[in-house]
């Protein structure tokens, strides 16, 4: 029975600490952590680079990175958009718009930082005026991941407009037999795929067009195809 329980407590572990590195390894996480370094040494001006570091450190090792899935709880109600949060891994654009609104995920920083404050501060690890300084500054920390988590999506909803405008060509260009017109789409899709994130629905269907495209393309370009191979380069994601 201690077996099955200390098994269970490594697994319970072992997820824990695999959400909280999905989540600071994921685009989000990245944008949060950086602001919440830049917040804290702008409003530690008067600290030695050293004690800011340790200042950091703390803030990272007494809370807020266990806080990850208590800050994942605050977002529940976003559903699959809060999977993403911690997976990079979005079904579409309107999941990050829908992660970073109002009363989503920012308000869930903002609780997260208080409570690691608090921490910090009743175990003597800061004093009072280290927790004022950054309790009184928490507001600007929050507008800096609103404002960048705002880029991002301006950002990557940009670039999955002009994906989806470039497999319309591509499919146009198909359907009237010039592959030429569609290796330069096709080239234009896969330039952007690299600097877009990975979402389900466009990675669905680029993968389509990149296995039908290839299967032309070694085909000595002709689009003889059998209705066979059409349906399994689509099939092929």
């Amino acid at each position: 029975m201690e077996n099955l329980e200390l098994e269970n407590d490594l697994e319970m572990n072992n997820e824990l600490e695999e959400n909280q590195n999905g989540f600071f390894n994921s685009t989000v996480g990245k944008i949060i952590n950086s602001a919440l370094n830049i917040g804290i040494e702008y409003l530690l001006p008067d600290f030695l680079e050293d004690e800011v570091i340790n200042v950091k450190d703390a803030f990272l090792k007494e809370g807020f990175q266990e806080g990850v899935n208590e800050l994942l709880k605050s977002v529940t109600d976003i559903g699959k958009s809060a999977i993403g949060i911690i997976t990079g891994d979005f079904e579409n654009i309107s999941q990050i718009k829908k992660a970073v609104e109002k009363g989503g995920l920012i308000d869930g920083v903002s609780q997260l930082i208080d409570k690691t404050l608090n921490t910090l501060k009743d175990k003597n690890i800061i004093n009072k005026e280290t927790y004022n300084l950054i309790k009184t500054g928490k507001k600007g920390i929050l507008d800096n991941i609103s404002d960048k988590l705002e880029d991002l999506y301006k950002e990557q909803n940009s670039n999955v407009t002009k994906i989806n405008n470039y497999i319309d060509k591509w499919k146009e260009a198909f359907k009237n037999e010039k592959f030429s017109t569609m290796e330069t789409n096709y080239k234009k899709i896969q330039d952007l795929l690299d600097k877009t994130m990975p979402f389900k629905d466009i990675l669905s269907e680029t993968k389509k067009i990149e296995n039908l495209h290839n299967l032309i393309k070694n085909n000595d370009k002709s689009f003889e195809l059998s209705e066979t191979e059409k349906e399994l380069a689509n099939n092929l994601i």
